[in-house]
């Protein structure tokens, strides 16, 4: 059997400096956080606060829920054009508020002139 090993080194090639055996490396710290998960690096950024909902849109929003009809489209068209203004959160909250309060108008509306009708036709016919 031969052996590979060539006893002369290699060109460019420097020998480990021969030191005193060291003492083991003393352990890091433990980091900030829970255990077995990693502490946040100092370069982590929070997600930015999410922009506040316009109050206004919210009461839009509700009092064409409960059937009022002129009150949510003059609130809404307020808070649209806070919510344009400011760059609060909540558009959708008044648009939907806006179209209950035109569609509780057009009923409220409907609703008279059926009544109007109604009462016209009772004493035309009915005297």
């Amino acid at each position: 059997m031969s052996d590979n090993t060539d006893p002369t080194p290699q060109p460019g090639y420097t020998p480990p400096p021969a030191s005193a055996p060291s003492a083991p490396a003393p352990q890091a710290p433990p980091q900030a956080g829970y255990a077995g998960y990693p502490a946040p690096s100092a370069g982590y950024v929070a997600a930015p606060p999410a922009p506040k909902t316009n109050v206004l849109a919210i009461v839009t929003f509700v009092l064409g829920l409960l059937g009022f009809a002129i009150v949510p489209v003059i609130l809404g068209h307020i808070s649209l054009s806070q919510i344009n203004k400011s760059g609060e959160s909540g558009k959708v909250f008044a648009i939907i508020g806006l179209v209950l309060g035109y569609l509780m108008c057009a009923v409220y509306l409907l609703l008279i002139i059926l009544l109007v009708a109604g009462s016209l036709f009772y004493a035309t016919n009915y005297n």
